[in-house]
């Protein structure tokens, strides 16, 4: 099970972060965006950490750990009801597909 908290307090006021519950071990996603077109989430497990990254005019979600792919999510079409289905492709064992779907989820809500 993965659960995803947003973290209130004065200092995320500026940059959102989020406590994320995988297996009883406790994570951190933040938000370092500088421009909205090119949207970056760092997550930090253990003590690495994985880039979350979309490109410019790009619908692929890349998920990155010490510059190369550990998964990627790719929307399946264009319209509805195609362009709600997700294939996400796992390159490793590290990150499972419900921690890689919850992180996706949470990505996209806030980057459109």
């Amino acid at each position: 099970m993965v659960n995803i908290a947003e973290i209130n307090n004065p200092g995320t006021l500026l940059r959102e972060k989020r406590v994320v519950h995988v297996g009883g071990r406790l994570f951190q996603l933040e938000n370092k965006s500088k421009i909205r077109t090119h949207p970056r989430f760092l997550y930090r497990k253990h003590d690495t950490g994985i880039w979350i990254k979309k490109e410019f005019a790009d619908r692929t979600v890349r998920f990155m750990q010490n510059d190369r792919t550990v998964a990627e999510a790719v929307p399946e079409g264009l319209m509805p009801p195609k362009s709600s289905r997700v294939a996400f492709h796992l390159a490793g064992s590290e990150p499972d597909i419900y921690e890689i779907a919850a992180l996706y989820y949470v990505f996209n809500l806030k980057t459109g």
